[in-house]
């Protein structure tokens, strides 16, 4: 299966910006093929074939948008998840406002993930190695394994989706939407939660 050099240039530069050295000097290289990498290394040693380093002033600025751009989908991602598998009370106007701005997140994130897997079959091979153990993470290749009430933390799902819209969609709420929230979050009697995995016990 080929990747595409916008694909190719999705899955390096996420990669690269999990890398803790960073005050590394990143390259571009291109490809006899065309295709775009960015990489900490040189590029004859980054790349599969032939390539040459090209100069690109901004490249450090963008890769920084886009590691933060996929923060926020993998939030989005995570919280929906926790949603699925939690038994907990959530607000109508939490559920909405979530729906709405996480929706497009969401989904660039699963595509993302799955291009990266399917892009190394040495890493998917990792990955079929990761769901046989079943770690309790939660993470995109591990999302069919059960997960512990410790990771979930179900009883609080509600506020910590409330704070992730205000850091992240503050202006996407609407005055009267953020009243009627915080005054329900601030008043409503606890609710008592569980586990889709525990209720199976």
């Amino acid at each position: 299966m080929s990747t595409s050099p916008s694909l190719r240039l999705i899955v390096c530069a996420v990669g690269l910006l999990c890398c803790t050295a960073a005050s590394a000097q990143i390259r571009k290289c291109v490809t006899a093929s065309g295709q775009s990498i960015y990489t900490d290394k040189p590029c004859e040693a980054a790349t599969p074939e032939k390539s040459k380093e090209v100069a690109d002033p901004g490249v450090a600025k963008r890769l920084s948008e886009m590691n933060g751009q996929n923060d926020l989908d993998k939030a989005c991602w995570t919280i929906n998840y926790r949603m699925g598998q939690c038994y907990a009370r959530i607000q109508e106007d939490i559920r909405m406002i979530f729906r709405d701005q996480c929706e497009i997140p969401q989904r660039r994130f699963v595509k993302n993930q799955e291009a990266a897997l399917y892009s190394n079959r040495r890493q998917a091979q990792y990955v079929a190695k990761q769901r046989e153990e079943e770690l309790d993470t939660i993470e995109y290749h591990q999302r069919h394994a059960p997960k512990s009430r410790a990771v979930l933390r179900c009883e609080e799902l509600e506020s910590d989706t409330w704070k992730f819209l205000n850091q992240n969609f503050a202006s996407k709420i609407q005055p009267d939407e953020r009243q009627r929230i915080e005054y329900k979050l601030k008043y409503q009697p606890e609710k008592t939660t569980e586990t889709r995995s525990s209720s199976r016990r």
